[in-house]
């Protein structure tokens, strides 16, 4: 198989970095990146912290310089999000209408954030995943407000400080008896959690949230499970846990006899070769899950 196009569903960093890869391989066949976002592909860690902190631009996020990008001869589609799979055709339909075919097409879609149930519509909410998100909850961090963090992984942890140290007062609320303990063990999350509480903020561990509850569209309080009580009226909220965007996959595949389940996951019968992200991975072992992996086009653009 000749392989003289390739579509990249997904234009944050693992999508540039197989853009790069394909270029620094030798593959001069014609290549897309689509990306969901407005934004051209931005470093996401710095979201939580500087960018709430003020400490740093939003422009200053940006992954590589227009000049590098430009360097790399992909056409950059953003601000169109892909809502449909078409695996016998090779195509990708956006959510403008546009039709995007390709040889090879790389899904690097990444996370979406988990929402709670009763969030949608509600003011005083917000998530935290895109730079947009980062700029709506910089906004709403005005210090004496009060804030709670849903989540007690790294986001929420690192949320609830930058927070704190802006002046708000903050309440992390999660599931796991002490701060990142699946993460980082009991030992560094008890340190965690102490040097949390010195600082101000409050735990409320051990207990997740199952829902929120609003008057006139304005959150009021949660609903934790395994608790008879709620957490006090607060102005704002983070909802810190993620799931795979794959949701728009399912509508290329007409019926369910074209799938076969494997654990962790489904994969369409189709003879058409696919790359998959991280994104993708099971939880049982570190192999990738999904479609048949396309080793890289080399640099006479086969496969």
């Amino acid at each position: 198989m000749t392989t003289t196009s390739v579509l990249v569903v997904g234009a944050s960093l693992g999508g540039l970095t197989v853009v790069e890869a394909l270029r620094r391989e030798g593959f001069s066949g014609s290549v897309t990146l689509l990306g969901a976002e407005r934004h051209l592909p931005y470093d996401r860690p710095p979201l939580s912290k500087r960018v709430l902190l003020s400490a740093m631009e939003p422009s200053q996020t940006q992954l590589r310089p227009q000049s590098t990008l430009d360097q790399l001869h992909a056409e950059l589609v953003l601000s169109d999000p892909a809502v449909c799979l078409d695996a016998s055709r090779h195509e990708v339909k956006t959510a403008s209408g546009r039709v995007l075919a390709a040889d090879v097409i790389v899904l690097a879609t990444g996370l979406v954030p988990r929402k709670l149930s009763g969030q949608d519509g509600l003011s005083g909410v917000y998530v935290l995943r895109t730079l947009d998100d980062a700029l709506a909850l910089k906004s709403a961090l005005v210090p004496g407000k009060k804030l709670v963090v849903v989540g007690d992984g790294v986001l929420g942890t690192e949320i609830a400080a930058t927070a704190c140290s802006l002046g708000l007062a903050v309440t992390l609320v999660g599931p796991q008896s002490l701060p990142m303990r699946s993460q980082l063990g009991p030992l560094v999350g008890s340190c965690l959690g102490t040097l949390h509480s010195l600082r101000g903020v409050n735990l409320r561990l051990g207990t997740g949230v199952a829902s929120l509850r609003s008057d006139s569209s304005v959150v009021t309080e949660s609903v934790c499970k395994a608790e008879k009580s709620c957490p006090p009226i607060w102005w704002w909220w983070r909802w810190a846990r993620f799931q795979r965007r794959t949701g728009w996959l399912e509508v290329g595949f007409r019926s369910r006899t074209e799938w076969s389940v494997i654990p962790g996951c489904a994969r369409p019968q189709t003879s058409m070769r696919w790359v998959m992200s991280r994104a993708f991975r099971t939880k049982s072992s570190d192999r990738l899950c999904g479609w048949k992996i396309a080793p890289m086009p080399s640099s006479k653009g086969s496969v």
